[in-house]
């Protein structure tokens, strides 16, 4: 007879073949899928490709640019996109960037190394990604449930449907809307995507520290999770922020329930809060030197309001449901390790959404909602999932087969038609950075040893954020040069501001009424001008809409700043580049009254001029 307790492990199979065969499988088709966009773009430019990787999500251009200044030998508080650095004596101040430095550097040096592009080195990254979160996850699945055919499917659930316990996309489809997809959300390089593996690796040696029967295995892992914890603190915010927070519940929940060996495991525990909390001193210390403008450019928001209609809570709301008919039928229980672990993770969403109830802190919950809730509680689904089969009778076995089949199946399917959306959506892009490459490699080879103060005039802003993933000089504006650490908003908006008065940019109609009508170029400077994310509610609980007032206001202060504009502040920055695409034709009248333009240099669809500033 099976034994049919709950959480009784299924008898393993002993071959070892079979084993990585069910760890690898599901590998090899999340790292297809992740690679799908940049073979497809990249077969797509055939002869005509001039060395650019697709870049899948939007903010992946900023992490490109940081790894790229780090890999041409800048030091680590820099901005690539003014190209301001730490000097002697002049520390530049802390950034997100400078203080998440771990990964950035793990890809900089080998890239260096090796002789990667920076583009280069991404494409690499997303296979190491894929490769190392599956099997992570298999191993933490197949250790949790005993069967691997349910560790294999739920590795394709976990990481295919992360998108699913969101809704984003699909609450765009039912609102008639079009729908806003992004290549597989943990794959986001560098972060969260080079965090995300240590995330999960964190989540399983704590499991193999509470389940050891060795006192040395238990300890030994647990100063393992500490030290991996410590890795996070220094690759991705909301990543040891949901480990802090989850950890905290699991500990809660071990304390109050109490499970067979729960005093060692309080101990194991203990010692990861010690190696933890060791951690975050020195995390501590360069967050205490950041730059000024750091707080308002991560929008951290004062509040202590409670965020309860988060589409994660309600999942974790039915999922408690749930547990509490299964332990009625007999088919869950709270006191066993595994359960106490599932139901850290179904707890998990609360904490993260409101910790600011009694902090009075909210920074863009939004991240955890995309990066961390949505994937544990599809983990939490997955393990409660293999609990029910663990204490169901064997003739349950062909209907379970039947759904682990049914669940690869459409997870395949769902991350298919995903990554196409997503793909397709960045193909405009895309085309615009391949366009632009011989360009940006030129100014490459025009570089001197003064070349980080060389600033160019780029007309596109999708080609402003990619120039400095590969070339030295500066820009005058790009839509990301706001996250680092010199920038204060106003800085941001001068820059910008100069920049559309030197392409001769208008802005009428910037009435709150006629808004929505204004095309996507001018609705998109609209937006940078009102603020960053002035009008993307995901980015904070205490988001209020805007006003037609504001909107006035960026009209009228844009047309001041045009009619005080003279030579003093055409020299903040000197430019020395402009480039500009041969086939959009841009009015650079504005800039000519204030500098002398040569013959320009013809390069693929671009065109570079040097430009000098009138005497």
């Amino acid at each position: 007879m099976r034994d049919v307790r709950p959480d009784a492990p299924i008898p393993r199979v002993k071959s070892t073949s079979a084993k990585w065969i069910w760890a690898a499988a599901p590998a090899v088709i999340v790292t297809l899928l992740a690679i799908y966009p940049v073979v497809q773009l990249r077969m797509l430019r055939g002869h005509d490709w001039n060395g650019s990787f697709a870049y899948l999500q939007g903010d992946e251009l900023i992490y490109a640019a940081y790894v790229n200044s780090l890999r041409t030998g800048r030091p680590r508080s820099n901005n690539p996109y003014t190209g301001e650095q730490d000097q002697p004596g002049a520390p530049l101040g802390e950034s997100a960037y400078s203080i998440q430095f771990v990964p950035a550097y793990a890809i900089a040096l080998p890239a260096r190394a090796l002789g990667l592009s920076t583009s280069a080195a991404f494409a690499v990254l997303l296979v190491i990604i894929a490769l190392s979160s599956s099997l992570i996850l298999f191993f933490l699945l197949s250790s949790l449930t005993g069967d691997r055919r349910l560790a294999a499917a739920g590795v394709l659930f976990v990481l295919c449907l992360g998108s699913v316990p969101t809704l984003w996309g699909l609450l765009q489809i039912l609102r008639g809307l079009p729908p806003d997809f992004s290549h597989l959300r943990f794959l986001r390089r560098f972060a969260p995507g080079a965090a995300f593996p240590f995330f999960l690796a964190f989540c399983s040696l704590v499991w193999r520290m509470l389940k050891a029967s060795s006192r040395t295995t238990a300890y030994g892992s647990a100063l393992a999770a500490g030290l991996v914890f410590a890795v996070l603190v220094f690759s991705y915010f909301y990543y040891w922020t949901a480990a802090l927070a989850w950890i905290t519940c699991l500990g809660l929940l071990w304390i109050v329930v109490k499970p067979e060996g729960w005093l060692r495991g309080a101990k194991c525990l203990g010692l990861t809060a010690v190696v933890m909390s060791a951690a975050l001193l020195p995390y501590a210390w360069l967050l205490s030197k950041r730059a000024p403008n750091q707080l308002e450019v991560t929008m951290l928001a004062h509040t202590h309001a409670p965020d309860l209609l988060r589409v994660p809570q309600l999942a974790s709301m039915i999922l408690l449901v749930l547990l509490l008919v299964l332990k009625r039928f007999g088919f869950f229980e709270f006191r066993r390790p595994a359960s106490i672990f599932v139901t850290s993770f179904v707890l998990l969403p609360f904490p993260l959404f409101n910790q600011q109830i009694v902090t009075g802190l909210s920074l863009q919950p939004t991240h955890f909602e995309v990066f961390v809730a949505n994937y544990g509680i599809l983990l939490a689904a997955v393990l409660i999932a293999g609990m029910v089969w663990n204490a169901m009778p064997r003739p349950g076995r062909r209907a379970f087969n039947f759904c682990l089949l049914l669940v690869t199946v459409l997870s395949i399917a769902w991350a298919m038609f995903e990554v196409g959306r997503s793909t397709a959506k960045f193909r405009p892009a895309f085309l615009t950075r391949d366009e632009a490459t011989p360009a940006a490699k030129r100014l490459v080879e025009l570089a001197t040893d003064s070349s980080q103060t060389d600033v160019v005039l780029v007309t596109d802003p999708v080609v402003a954020d990619y120039l400095p993933t590969i070339a030295p000089q500066a820009v005058l504006w790009a839509p990301h040069m706001y996250g680092f650490a010199d920038i204060t908003t106003t800085e941001d908006k001068r820059r910008l501001r100069t920049l559309l008065y030197y392409t001769g940019v208008r802005l009428d109609g910037g009435s709150a009424e006629k808004f929505e009508e204004l095309d996507a170029e001018k609705k998109y400077y609209f937006s940078s001008l009102l603020g960053r994310n002035r009008i993307d509610r995901s980015q904070s609980n205490t988001w209020k809409p805007v006003q037609a007032a504001e909107y006035e206001n960026a009209q009228r202060s844009y047309l001041q700043f045009l009619s005080l504009f003279d030579r003093e502040m055409a020299s903040r920055p000197k430019l020395a580049f402009v480039l500009t695409a041969s086939d959009r034709a841009v009015d650079l009248s504005n800039l000519d009254r204030w500098y002398e333009r040569d013959n320009g240099e013809r390069i693929g669809k671009y065109v570079l001029y040097r430009v000098k500033l009138r005497p």
